[in-house]
């Protein structure tokens, strides 16, 4: 650069030019604001203030820019301005702006995102975009396992506990789910049956039903999803036989003889019916496999046989189930199956997600052998029921036309609570019939305490049943006499 200056004499005279030159570097070209580099993306669950449940954010992470050659003219970051897009969107939005070096999008939908940042100077120059690629879960990320399942057996109750999870959308709208599988090993999430009510998500502890077999326990997020693995407890310890006894257990299998919908047995297994029909297949020779030609149908039912009737006037039972099963894609073959081997996950055998075998019950106050009227039926759960007789429905779903389901066994068993009747009666001259106030499913355990007894009197006590006794008094003579006496009938 050329830089000239003359001389204005008075005499209206100018003077030369005198010339200096200096060197002005990049004139053309203002410094680069240098691109902030995104550290990372992490997600969190918050609550609101206005009550409206929990809400998942988005929390983007990036480092500061430093630019010295800005900060050496006196200008530095005045702020950072961030910007994200849904992966399936063509254009990014603005989110705001930051003054630190993190920016938090609330109230966030799970998606993939792009995120991206730049740094703005004091006098308006902005970085390049640095950006990202992150997943958001938010809600339907999978809450924690469980951890820590303990289990205290006292009497007919097993009381369990465990570490509450630290999931926000467990603690608040969420639960527990507990089952029970009568396998002291080996039992599944998938075969076994809810035990109890749902357990809130903020409790750490509840109590059950106390059986022999394992326990098992997911957390439930607000939006339904389940923890990814069961955390078990097995418990060895009988419950007390004096306070409790099994009345009666209806075994369905080998032959599955109750009424079907969509399902047929085949070599002593429950299975879903194909969905075609074979005459409807067409050439043979354009089938393919036979198989799985058509695929099965993607429910059914199973109504057990009888039902468990007590016989007697309604009552609280405590009813169990147990049941097993299998599942498989009908089109999983090995000369259909690509890769190698040893990344196969299951060489003989597939399990599904998306296969569910829910048992189902109904009671009735009424005799079962009438006219009954049951209630509908809901999914059932190990626990307390009440009613005369109980009736059983298997439902069965599959999510995929090719997934096939192979039940082979079911059960539900009826278990009775010790009960006492007791009275203060007189007698007559003759025999006296006794009828309990308490229905009982089997003959109980009589105890007579006489009132008024003369010397040499005693008692006889017949005809003992379900239902009542006989009882007579007589004197040391052998004559029937009147006597006032308590009884106490203890049974189930």
């Amino acid at each position: 650069m050329i830089l000239k200056a003359e001389v204005l004499l008075k005499l209206g005279v100018y003077s030369d030019f005198a010339t200096e030159i200096f060197e002005v570097k990049n004139f053309s070209t203002l410094p680069v604001v240098n691109t902030p580099a995104i550290n990372f993306v992490t997600e969190e669950l918050f609550t609101t203030t206005q009550g409206s449940g929990v809400k998942a954010k988005a929390i983007l992470t990036f480092g500061t820019s430093v630019n010295t050659e800005w900060e050496d003219l006196g200008v530095t970051i005045d702020h950072y301005d961030v910007e994200f897009k849904k992966s399936t969107e063509a254009s990014f939005q603005g989110a705001g702006t930051s003054q630190g070096t993190n920016f938090e999008f609330f109230d966030i939908e799970p998606a993939l995102y792009e995120f991206r940042v730049r740094a703005v100077n004091t006098v308006g120059v902005a970085s390049e975009f640095s950006s990202t690629t992150q997943r958001i879960y938010g809600l339907t990320a999978v809450p924690s396992d469980v951890s820590n399942l303990f289990l205290r057996a006292d009497s007919n109750t097993a009381t369990l506990s465990w570490t509450p999870t630290t999931d926000l959308d467990v603690k608040i709208g969420g639960f527990y789910e507990i089952r029970h599988n009568s396998l002291t090993s080996g039992a599944v999430w998938a075969q076994s049956t809810q035990i109890g009510e749902a357990v809130s998500g903020i409790a750490n502890s509840t109590e059950v039903p106390l059986l022999v077999g394992t326990y098992l326990i997911k957390a439930v997020d607000s939006t339904g999803v389940k923890s990814a693995n069961a955390t078990t407890v097995v418990n060895t310890v009988t419950p007390d036989l004096f306070q409790s006894t099994q009345f009666l257990t209806r075994t369905e299998n080998p032959s599955f003889a109750g009424t079907k919908s969509n399902l047929v047995v085949v070599d002593d297994k429950l299975k879903l019916e194909a969905d075609t029909l074979f005459d409807s297949l067409g050439l043979i020779d354009e089938v393919g496999l036979i198989d799985a030609a058509g695929g099965v149908d993607l429910s059914g039912t199973y109504d057990f046989a009888n039902v468990i009737d007590t016989g007697i006037a309604a009552a609280s039972y405590r009813l169990s189930s147990a049941f097993a099963f299998t599942t498989n894609s009908t089109s999983d073959f090995i000369d259909t199956r690509s890769g190698n081997v040893d990344d196969y996950e299951s060489f003989d055998l597939n399990t599904y997600d998306d296969v569910e075998v829910q048992l189902q019950i109904a009671t009735t106050n009424d005799d079962p052998s009438g006219s009954p009227t049951f209630s509908d039926f809901q999914n059932f759960r190990i626990g307390n029921y009440f009613g005369r007789a109980f009736k059983f429905r298997l439902q069965v779903t599959s999510g995929d036309i090719t997934h096939q389901v192979y039940i082979t066994s079911l059960s539900a068993t009826l278990e009775a609570f010790q009960k006492f009747d007791t009275q203060q009666l007189t007698s007559s001259t003759s025999a006296l019939g006794v009828t309990f106030g308490e229905g009982f499913l089997v003959t109980p355990k009589i105890a007579v305490t006489a009132q008024n007894m003369a010397s040499g009197d005693f008692y006889e006590i017949t005809s003992v049943s379900s239902t009542g006794f006989t009882i007579t008094f007589k004197n040391s003579s052998g004559t029937i006499v009147a006597r006032t006496f308590d009884y106490i009938a203890r049974g189930f």
